[in-house]
């Protein structure tokens, strides 16, 4: 076990790991090129952790905090895995600077909140949210793709600024507060239903874009609260209820081509009964005869 009063610097060439508790009260910076860096015990980080793995091949990290964890600027070419609930732990995992993760970022943090947000241009290939409260993911570089098995037990909000947002196959995501997802370059596509993906959103669903939406496609386990969306492209929903809330000036979905709804429950748009308003082909799938209000463009 340490203790650090001060800041907290190690540079090797080699691989850093611990082998007792490690407590710094100041700032921590890790070094090792190319090298893994796994700090799992019950260590409690007061200050920022910097993170520089250089570019010469791939690494991962793994940190562990007993309390809340703040993340600098750093660049990590493996997969990056946080993790604030040791020792019973829920702290908040926030950052003061650019992050870069070439592999898989996962996230853990109990009830304690997560932001990794948009005052900074991160760079995530993949994420998974293992556990968290209210959840905050924005990527300002490429595609965001969620991958694994999420738990968030308040809102979620992902934001893809440069590119689209897609999961792999089999991934998993429970939200019990409301979800929004965003994707703004114009043309891009939000796609949550890749093969064997389970999706559930208690809350409201909304997908947002400032460039313009083209295709989206979502599947959820069970009914699915849809917020106002307008597309260039196809709008897929499969859910064990659909439904919307008329009273919303915002709520109508726009949709240019194809709309699928597959209910796979009943196709029951009776909270305020929602609007559709399909200026392409619509095809509605529903396992029960239910109310449904759409309107086909001309």
């Amino acid at each position: 076990a340490s203790t650090i009063s001060s800041t907290y610097a190690v540079s090797t060439s080699g691989d850093i790991t611990d082998s007792g508790v490690i407590t710094v009260t100041g700032t921590t910076t890790l070094t090792a090129p190319g090298q893994d860096i796994t700090l799992n015990n019950n260590n409690n980080f007061t200050g920022a952790v910097t993170i520089t793995n250089g570019a010469i091949d791939a690494a991962d990290v793994t940190l562990t905090d007993i309390n809340n964890i703040i993340i600098a600027a750093s660049a990590v070419n493996g997969d990056l895995t946080i993790n604030t609930t040791a020792s019973s732990g829920n702290g908040n995992i926030t950052q003061t600077g650019i992050i870069t993760v070439g592999g898989t970022l996962t996230v853990q943090a109990g009830t304690g909140d997560i932001t990794l947000g948009n005052a900074f241009n991160n760079d995530f290939n993949k994420v998974t949210i293992t556990s968290g409260g209210d959840v905050t993911i924005f990527d300002d570089v490429g595609s965001l793709v969620l991958t694994g098995a999420s738990d968030v037990s308040g809102d979620l909000t992902i934001t893809a600024d440069a590119a689209s947002i897609t999961d792999d196959a089999g991934t998993t995501l429970s939200v019990d507060g409301n979800t929004s997802i965003t994707a703004n370059t114009a043309g891009s596509s939000l796609s949550l239903d890749s093969g064997a993906a389970n999706y559930t959103f208690t809350g409201t669903l909304t997908f947002a874009s400032t460039g313009g939406l083209d295709d989206v496609t979502v599947t959820d386990t069970t009914a699915l609260d849809v917020e106002g969306l307008t597309l260039t492209g196809d709008l897929s929903i499969t859910a064990a209820g659909l439904t919307q809330d008329e009273t919303d000036a915002t709520a109508e979905l726009t949709v240019a081509g194809t709309t699928s709804l597959h209910d796979r429950d009943a196709l029951d748009r009776n909270r305020r009964h929602g609007v559709v308003v399909a200026n392409g082909r619509l095809r509605l799938v529903s396992r029960q005869r239910r109310s449904a209000r759409i309107r086909q463009a001309d």
